[in-house]
């Protein structure tokens, strides 16, 4: 009886593997049939996409080849569009289809990815983007459809990279360099990322311009859901603050400048961890200099990006031989009865040091001059130890509160002198 179910069992497992070699062949064969069919009418390629919603598709040429089991796609000369006009032009697509997976699910899963001469223009009015040639709202591109897409994919690969980017009359170029492809590459359940990226544009002068920003990591799941974590290095060297996107408050008061940092980034399930490097230098306010550079190391950990605990070791200023200093300050950003606040905490400063840098930002048009004149005459010397400060984002809801040692100030406009006053001090900007 044994001897019986045995040989039963070793007879059925040879005729499984058999029909498994026979299903595995068949369906080879078929693979190879089906890209030669695909690669010998590029209009079935042309059809298909229109069918997605690109209703503006032309292809110079299809042809396939085997990596191992592998079918391997290439389409040259490839144009999208869904309005006329080219949207997105790449001279060269090979898509790489997964055998095995996609026998499995019956579907066809793409392995790898890898795109050539990637060119199309992004234009922005408003808070609308949208790519120049697809209908603005259009459902035939859809940047989640690329998303999903990715799990998937054990190599994205992009080649020569043209991306302009125009708003209001600006226009920049953002472009991977010769021989520095962007790649994302799984590895085990992550995914490694390398992209440097490069950023042209023309001054107003007339003469170009190009910065280089490098980010570099890895990342697992995907950032839309919960479960997303990563860990990126950010490297940015003498970007000029106008490919920023800065407050209109700001860029009035800075017009040029250059910013370089070394950033680390961290993201967990329900947290985020930002330590960097910041130098800002040679700001200025058209012909007025403002300052030489400013520097300082920050480290941020919270929930989210709008929700944490901001610290400053150190945040030292410098103008000519002027230079100044504020040490250890620590921030808060939350949410208190669903206003966002912002508060802060400073173990220690010198008042002459608040002094000299209002007098240094009146010499910026930066202070009016009646606080610098009141100054002056008030002459105001101490310390100030464990200030606490708080704002309500949006509204003129401010509060300091701290200890004073060894102020001292002369009279001014029928304010007492003070001399040598040690206290607690609390100041309110609708009070006082």
């Amino acid at each position: 009886m044994v001897w019986r179910v045995t040989k039963l069992l070793v007879t059925g497992s040879w005729w499984i593997f058999l029909l498994a070699i026979f299903l595995g062949a068949a369906y080879l064969g078929l693979g190879k049939l089906a890209t030669y069919a695909v690669s010998s009418y590029p209009e079935r390629v042309e059809d298909y996409l229109r069918s997605s919603g690109l209703s503006f598709v032309s292809i110079s040429e299809v042809s396939d080849e085997w990596q191992t089991y592998d079918p391997i796609l290439q389409v040259i000369g490839l144009s999208l569009s869904t309005g006329g006009g080219d949207a997105v032009e790449i001279d060269d697509l090979k898509i790489r289809l997964d055998s095995f997976r996609s026998l499995i699910t019956r579907t066809p899963i793409v392995a790898a990815l890898e795109l050539s001469g990637v060119r199309f223009t992004v234009e922005k009015e408003g808070d609308d983007f949208w790519v120049r040639g697809l209908q603005r709202g259009d459902k035939g591109f859809s940047l989640d459809r690329v998303l999903d897409s990715l799990p998937h994919l054990h190599q994205v690969q992009l080649n020569e990279v043209e991306i302009t980017f125009i708003e209001a009359g600006y226009e920049l170029q953002i472009l991977s360099g010769a021989g520095e492809p962007w790649i994302i590459q799984a590895d085990g359940e992550s995914r490694q990322v390398s992209i440097p990226i490069h950023l042209e544009r023309m001054q107003s002068n007339g003469e170009p311009d190009s910065n280089r920003i490098s980010l570099f990591g890895s990342y697992q799941g995907d950032f839309r859901n919960s479960d997303f974590v990563a860990e990126f290095y950010l490297q940015v060297q003498d970007l000029a603050i106008e490919y920023l996107p800065l407050a209109e408050q700001v860029r009035h008061r800075i017009s040029n400048a250059a910013l370089s940092t070394n950033a680390w980034l961290k993201v967990g399930t329900s947290s985020i961890d930002v330590t960097a490097d910041v130098a800002l230098v040679n700001a200025s306010n058209g012909d007025l200099k403002l300052f030489d550079s400013f520097t300082s190391t920050v480290r941020f950990k919270g929930r989210s990006i709008t929700e944490g605990q901001l610290s400053i070791p150190e945040l030292r200023l410098r103008q000519d031989d002027a230079e100044f200093v504020l040490n250890d300050l620590q921030l808060v950003i939350g949410q208190v009865a669903e206003k966002e606040v912002l508060t802060g905490r400073m173990s220690t400063l010198n008042v002459q040091t608040v002094v000299d840098l209002i007098a240094f930002a009146h010499r910026k048009a930066l202070v009016p001059d009646s606080l610098v004149t009141a100054l002056s005459v008030v002459g105001p010397k101490g310390e100030l130890k464990d200030i606490m400060f708080s704002h309500v984002v949006g509204s003129r809801s401010q509060k300091i509160v701290g200890e004073v040692a060894n102020f001292s100030m002369s009279a001014y406009l029928g304010v007492p002198a003070i001399s040598h006053l040690n206290g607690f001090v609390s100041l309110q900007a609708d009070r006082g």
